[in-house]
């Protein structure tokens, strides 16, 4: 459903089509592609507790923004609920 948040500890079977995700996983080709398949709206991948979903949407800190995130004026710096907030009020 459009709007929706999920955290996951692995992004690679999100089960969260148009959802944005936060995710556990690291953000290489390994788990981004997977994620990309399953049609979320946006993700953001966790490198510094790995596994641990919760704590990237707690505490975590982007540290890069792809073109089509910054197409929507997400910025490195911005906390996982921004980046949420901004691509689901873009949909």
């Amino acid at each position: 459903m459009p709007g929706d948040r999920r955290t996951v500890d692995s992004s690679t079977k999100p089960d969260a089509t148009g959802t944005a995700v936060t995710a556990g996983s690291h953000g290489g080709i390994s788990s981004g592609w997977p994620t990309a398949r399953q049609g979320v709206t946006g993700v953001v991948f966790n490198d510094a507790h790995v596994s641990d979903a919760l704590s990237a949407w707690g505490d975590g800190v982007p540290s890069h923004a792809n073109e089509r995130a910054a197409s929507l004026c997400v910025e490195p710096g911005d906390t996982p609920r921004d980046f949420v907030e901004t691509v689901q009020n873009a949909e």
